[in-house]
């Protein structure tokens, strides 16, 4: 409980029996009934080390799994993959392989790829139009939109290297996978109530992290291949570190809710009578 320094007005009780004229205020159900001492913080500070340090040492056969998964994943999709290339991601962690497809200039985009963008820009700006409280984030992809089709356009002989797209995402992957335990282990250890369970929570994470990543990476290789760099800012933004958050965010949520079934009953006003 949080003590509060003063109570200036008196609330009474009243006939529905939410009566309560206190000095102090409640936690919030999430935490409320979570034990948060000295062992919980140690232990998440331990299992957030342990994982970092695993995947530091372990960095380079972790991006070649990874490369490996997403090519299988290409293949499936028939995605042609031309090959590998050699890229740096941090000190320590190199060289990762990172596949290769190959990407149109804008002069060679079919009219395909280039409806496919009309198309996106339409359906935002619909969705937009419809959607107050969506409106915000829906003019900034339209805006990404738009200046992906100007710049394009004014560097119609670009040439993108697929390689420089795979270094780019193993460096942002990377620091994601180090930094992730901390997270966890603090959503998931120090303010779980079941230890095992934070633990899962905290190891399912890293897992689909991991699998997830390998997902995107061979939808944007993909969204390359077919529409060159058109598309590229919009779905970099959509798919990238953004994904990563709303993951973990779904995830605690579903943690939480599973917590708080269990702590608390249903109130009687949640009750039926029938």
């Amino acid at each position: 409980m949080v003590n509060r320094p003063d109570n200036p007005i008196a609330n009474t009780s009243s006939d529905t029996g939410r009566s309560v004229s206190r000095n102090f205020i409640f936690p919030h159900r999430s935490v409320r009934f979570s034990d948060v001492g000295w062992g919980r913080i140690l232990l998440a500070f331990i299992v957030a080390l342990g994982l970092s340090l695993f995947l530091f040492r372990n960095a380079v056969p972790i991006m070649k799994l990874h490369t490996t998964l997403a090519i299988d994943l290409a293949g499936k999709l028939n995605l042609p993959i031309i090959g590998y290339k050699a890229v740096s991601v941090f000190p320590n962690m190199e060289p990762a392989q990172a596949p290769l497809t190959s990407v149109p200039k804008f002069l060679e985009i079919g009219t395909a790829g280039r409806m496919l963008w009309l198309v996106c820009l339409l359906g935002l700006t619909i969705l937009a139009a419809r959607f107050q409280l969506l409106r915000s984030f829906l003019v900034l992809l339209i805006l990404l939109l738009l200046a992906s089709a100007l710049v394009s356009s004014i560097f119609e002989r670009y040439e993108f290297d697929a390689g420089v797209f795979g270094q780019i995402w193993y460096r942002q992957v990377m620091l994601v996978w180090i930094l992730l335990p901390w997270f966890t282990s603090i959503l998931f250890l120090v303010f779980q109530p079941n230890i095992l369970e934070g633990l899962g929570w905290v190891l399912l994470s890293q897992i689909y992290s991991f699998a997830f990543s390998v997902i995107r990476m061979t939808f944007v290789m993909g969204v390359l291949h077919y529409t060159g760099l058109i598309l590229f800012p919009s779905v970099w933004f959509l798919v990238g570190t953004l994904a990563e958050l709303i993951f973990l965010l779904q995830f605690y949520s579903i943690s939480i809710y599973r917590a708080t079934g269990k702590q608390y009953k249903a109130r009687s006003s949640w009750v039926s009578s029938f």
